[in-house]
């Protein structure tokens, strides 16, 4: 199996990721998870920050296509979503702390190709569960900001 190099600042957040995974159960349904936000002591805590703009006249091109899935039904169906929605994904932070690397602007980044983190929606957790809960909503058609208002408080 083939690796990727990893510098050190990339391989903290991602082992800050993993380790917060394990620490937090994901819950699905309705109800949120991270109900410590209250409290403060979210092990994700370091992820939070502003999000971005979305960008004008940004095409999707690079979110990986079915071919490059490799038949995963699911993930097809998520990046297919992240496609269509392209302009709300783009302005959603992403929680899992990958927005702090370099060549990262946002949750959108986190499904395409040709970035230091290689689409690592691919296999976290946190971007696919951000990713699905903006094209639900976005499919109910909340506005950006009530997007990201759930993202905040789920994630």
């Amino acid at each position: 199996m083939p690796t990727l190099p990893v510098d050190r600042r990339h391989f903290l957040a991602l082992l800050g990721a993993v380790t917060g995974l394990l620490r937090v159960r994901p819950l699905r349904g309705a109800e949120p998870h991270h109900r410590h936000h209250a409290t403060g002591h979210c092990p994700m805590a370091h992820a939070r920050g502003p999000h971005p703009e979305p960008r004008k006249d940004y095409k999707p091109t690079k979110v990986l296509t079915a071919e490059e899935l490799d038949g995963d039904k699911e993930l097809i169906e998520l990046f297919d979503g992240v496609r269509e929605f392209s302009s709300v994904v783009d302005g959603i932070r992403c929680h899992c702390g990958c927005a702090e690397s370099e060549g990262m602007y946002s949750l959108l980044s986190c499904y395409e190709r040709d970035n230091p983190m290689q689409a690592m929606s691919k296999w976290c957790p946190i971007c696919q569960g951000q990713g699905r809960l903006t094209i639900r909503l976005a499919r109910q058609e909340k506005t950006l900001d009530e997007i990201r208002k759930a993202i905040d408080v789920r994630y």
